[in-house]
């Protein structure tokens, strides 16, 4: 059992320390100002260029996101997180997920601007969750930004940003 999956079964901590619980417990500053969690919450196939000491799935630990309950529910516990961070909550409607922004996210919502490093965040999430069997949830979350995007007359989500984020969920 890798690290990774001891970190989400609660049985070990991130390279800092850090049980995935109390993670879960963070307030919104920390989940802004914290810069080295969202490897371990979201983990991708390749290395991350921000931390040296996030772990890089395998394709054991793939097999056991896409068929352990448990670790998924887990899962979607860190995307709810985000989800809240960023201003979005998360329903479903006969199985179906759905994502929907609160009334507190606008456009001028301070996260929402070019360049901020919660759009790479974002991107993680999407690529993270689409990989390790969640995909509805991303597609979900996807089709809210996109909501939010062209209620926006600014433009803030940059069109190459949201290409990513669309090719992000789209099977490979």
């Amino acid at each position: 059992m890798s690290e990774l999956i001891r970190f989400y079964f609660g049985m070990g901590a991130d390279g800092k320390g850090r049980m995935l619980a109390a993670i879960h417990d963070w307030d919104h500053e920390a989940l802004e100002h914290v810069p080295d969690y969202i490897q371990w919450l979201f983990p991708l196939a390749r290395p991350s260029r921000c931390s040296q000491r996030a772990p890089v799935l395998t394709v054991e630990d793939i097999e056991w996101f896409r068929t352990s309950r448990f670790l998924r529910r887990k899962l979607l516990g860190s995307f709810e997180l985000m989800l809240d961070f960023f201003g979005f909550e998360l329903t479903e409607d006969h199985g179906t997920p759905c994502v929907s922004c609160r009334n507190d996210v606008s456009p001028t919502t301070p996260w929402l601007n070019p360049e901020n490093h919660n759009m790479v965040r974002i991107t993680r999430i999407l690529k993270s969750m689409s990989l390790l069997g969640l995909r509805d949830y991303a597609g979900a979350f996807l089709q809210c930004l996109e909501a939010l995007d062209e209620g926006d007359a600014r433009q803030v989500i940059d069109p190459a940003t949201m290409r990513v984020w669309r090719d992000a969920v789209r099977p490979h």
